[in-house]
């Protein structure tokens, strides 16, 4: 598990606005980058426009987009500790009001094997990492608990474990989605449910499309615009190469995104 302070972080934000400001080749990109100067806030960041507009837009602008969206850091988190390794590993925000206390859950919906990754948190903080594994049943999500060897008991309904998570009272509570293809079914079920409003931090790893059929910019888009709209920013952005896109080596269809929610949550109210 490794900290990083304020001065890391801010030069980060800076280096992320820089990269969003300037990685494209003006010769190849010159009318993609015009295009999108419209969806650019005071603050650098970038809007996603409603639907009616974003269906509109040629698909070279919505990549131009998508790009830009996914790589722009919109809050600095001035420190952060990151459990497990490799790329599976995860990252948490620990400013102020952000960091973890014991009453904080941590509930986890994941493909891979991250037992290493809540033996990091349990050791650090001592708090409940609750994970559970995805698999589809005919037409249904089902989730099964995890444990040490990756494996679980009996399963429920998506919409039950999502049920689960809404009744944490804590509003410190952090969730981490990882689920592969099926990312835009659960994102779906998620806004649907409102859980995003028991949550303050909330790590994706978001994945529309494959490096074969490329990706699908109007469902990613839409469903970032939600996530935003819920009031989450981004403070940690990696793109995953493994999932380059094959007829398009500047991007892939895989990215990891860690959030929090814009500002601390009112625990009075609870």
């Amino acid at each position: 598990m490794e900290e990083r302070n304020i001065d890391s972080a801010q030069s980060e934000l800076k280096h992320n606005k820089d990269k969003a400001n300037g990685d494209l080749n003006p010769k190849k990109d010159v009318h993609c980058i015009r295009a999108i100067e419209k969806f650019r806030n005071k603050d650098d960041t970038f809007f996603i426009p409603p639907d009616v507009k974003l269906a509109a837009l040629p698909n070279s602008v919505s990549d131009c987009l998508y790009q830009r969206i996914t790589t722009t850091i919109q809050y600095a988190c001035a420190k952060r500790s990151r459990h497990g390794s490799g790329k599976d590993g995860w990252n948490i925000c620990t400013d102020g009001c952000y960091k973890p206390n014991n009453k904080t859950v941590i509930y986890v919906l994941s493909i891979g094997n991250d037992y290493e990754n809540s033996q990091s948190i349990d050791l650090h903080y001592k708090i409940n990492v609750i994970r559970h594994k995805p698999r589809i049943k005919g037409t249904d999500i089902y989730v099964y608990q995890k444990n040490k060897d990756n494996l679980g008991g009996q399963s429920i309904k998506l919409g039950t474990w999502i049920d689960a998570v809404k009744q944490g009272l804590n509003d410190q509570n952090i969730l981490i989605i990882d689920v592969e293809s099926l990312t835009e079914s659960v994102v779906d079920h998620i806004m649907m449910s409102g859980v995003l409003n028991v949550i303050h931090q909330f790590s994706i790893r978001i994945s529309y499309g494959d490096p074969v059929s490329g990706i699908d910019y109007l469902t990613a888009l839409q469903q970032l615009r939600m996530i935003f709209e819920a009031g989450f920013r981004i403070y940690g952005s990696r793109p995953e190469w493994p999932c380059i896109i094959a007829n398009n080596k500047d991007r892939t269809s895989c990215v990891y995104l860690d959030m929090v929610y814009h500002k601390c949550r009112d625990l009075s109210k609870r």
